[in-house]
């Protein structure tokens, strides 16, 4: 058994250059909770293993009318020291585009008085830095 765990635990190594998490399981973040982006991981033993884990936003409800108000969920505990930036694209084929920035609720509102769909992104972005995640996969409303 603790064998399993040591090995467990020099597989899940985040990589330190973008957010400087150090050690941390898979797709877990700063307090281990998991946090949508995408995020690399190495193991510093067997440089052979290495990945990225992708988490997902949260998007309800998934689809609406022009008087439906989506919740778009970015974390489900706050992240101190952090926040978010969230892009919308217009489907099917509008550029991504920043919709907010340095968002530290847990949570952001949609809502549109015209139908179509639109997809959305986000990503951890470290206070005071550069630093960021990469982008969350996408998670699409239509409104109808």
């Amino acid at each position: 058994m603790e064998q399993q765990r040591a090995a467990r635990a020099h597989l899940h190594q985040r990589s330190r250059l973008a957010l400087g998490y150090g050690n941390a399981g898979l797709g877990n973040a700063v307090d281990g909770r998991r946090v949508p982006g995408t995020y690399a991981y190495h193991c510093s033993i067997h440089p052979f293993m290495h990945g990225k884990v992708r988490v997902p936003i949260k998007v309800s409800p998934a689809s609406g009318s022009t008087s439906t108000v989506f919740t778009i969920t970015l974390a489900s505990t706050s992240q101190t020291g952090y926040s978010f930036d969230v892009q919308k694209k217009v489907q099917p084929s509008g550029p991504w585009t920043f919709w907010k920035t340095g968002v530290t609720s847990l949570s952001v509102t949609f809502h549109h008085t015209s139908a179509g769909s639109w997809r959305f992104r986000s990503r951890l972005h470290k206070n005071g830095s550069t630093a960021t995640s990469g982008w969350s996969p996408t998670k699409m409303v239509t409104i109808s």
